[in-house]
């Protein structure tokens, strides 16, 4: 056993990763609380459907959410919304509630005009969305890691610098625990080898595709369902380990090592500077609306009221003649509407789903 072991999972997948996950938020929030952590990571390929199921196990827990989401980014400087085939994965999550607000722009663009085959994103959303997000260099098919099992170790050193300039100390590395995986075991070494010449810290993750040991045939069924893998293929989940792994288990597979062990506290440090704070205050959180450049030299780009309304009364004048009777009707009828969205706060909406 090792004396004061913790960990924050910080990179599990639900049922919401679809095929791709076995155990529901609040199993994954229980095996958390079992293990010994005070909080618990949720990163679900391409959505975030599972953030506010999040929220309430952790309440009824009393541990921490980190609200996160491994999305799907295009390669090599393909825009978000050009179809061509090809992705990476990129962790992402939220340190508060501003980030939690460009993560919903992000999934609102992956899941729009950045929909093909995947919901996707690109790096210069990312970049320009930044702002309270924490993000790691994922698993295998991270580019990071990627590049580093093709041999290319000067690229993803390239990479490396290219995040650590937008994200600075909210990057890391992240190795994760894998019992008998070479590719791992290599990229875990390059970045650990790498890590002191930029001061980046290593983080290490199970990357959890279900909560404990004893869902994996489940797991291995949903693969199954949905795989192209023919008998006797290897596969990422052949070593059975990517489960929210007890620290205790994780000394016992690297045999008491310090490295790993400084992964695991390293993961209390992204605890740390996460906030506590409910996806729920009392607003609707919705993805930032951005205004057309040519709207109306008059309405400030924050102005999303006075943007609708415009639309609004535009459309009205090509309806309904100006001056008669009904025109005058439908403006009274208009003003009340806008006044009501107002209101009710509902105008981001409309501009989204218009």
């Amino acid at each position: 056993m090792c004396k004061n072991c913790k960990i924050t999972h910080l990179h599990n997948h639900s049922a919401n990763s679809l095929a791709d996950g076995a155990s529901s938020v609040d199993r994954i929030v229980q095996r958390a609380v079992q293990i010994g952590s005070t909080a618990v990571g949720l990163t679900d390929h391409g959505t975030m459907l599972g953030t506010y199921d999040l929220y309430l196990s952790a309440k009824k827990y009393g541990i921490k959410p980190i609200y996160g989401c491994e999305f799907y980014i295009t390669r090599d400087g393909v825009p978000y919304n050009e179809r061509v085939k090809g992705y990476h994965h990129q962790v992402i999550l939220a340190q508060n509630m501003t980030g939690l607000r460009n993560m919903y722009t992000l999934s609102k663009y992956a899941h729009g005009d950045g929909f093909y085959y995947k919901p996707r994103i690109d790096k210069e959303l990312l970049f320009h969305h930044s702002d309270g997000l924490i993000v790691t260099s994922s698993c295998l098919a991270g580019e990071i890691p990627h590049l580093v099992v093709s041999g290319k170790h000067n690229k993803a050193e390239e990479v490396l610098r290219e995040y650590l300039d937008i994200f600075g100390e909210r990057f890391f590395l992240e190795a994760q625990f894998r019992k008998d995986f070479p590719e791992q075991e290599k990229v875990n070494k390059w970045l650990w080898d790498i890590a002191p010449k930029y001061g980046v810290k290593v983080i290490g993750t199970s990357d959890a595709h279900y909560a404990s040991p004893d869902e994996k045939k489940e797991q291995e069924i949903l693969k199954q369902m949905g795989s192209t893998a023919k008998d006797g293929e290897r596969d990422a989940f052949s070593d059975g380990t990517l489960y929210l792994v007890h620290p205790d288990e994780i000394m016992q597979w690297y045999g008491n090592s310090d490295v790993v062990k400084q992964w695991m506290n390293n993961t209390l440090l992204v605890e740390e500077i996460v906030e506590n704070f409910s996806p729920d205050n009392g607003e609707y959180v919705l993805p930032i609306v951005e205004l057309p450049q040519d709207k109306p030299i008059t309405i400030r780009s924050d102005d999303h009221d006075a943007y609708l309304a415009w639309l609004a009364f535009s459309q009205l004048e090509m309806i309904y003649e100006v001056g008669t009777p009904l025109y005058d009707r439908a403006m009274t009828q208009l003003d009340f509407e806008l006044a009501t969205i107002k209101r009710m706060k509902l105008t981001k909406y409309l501009l989204i789903i218009s």
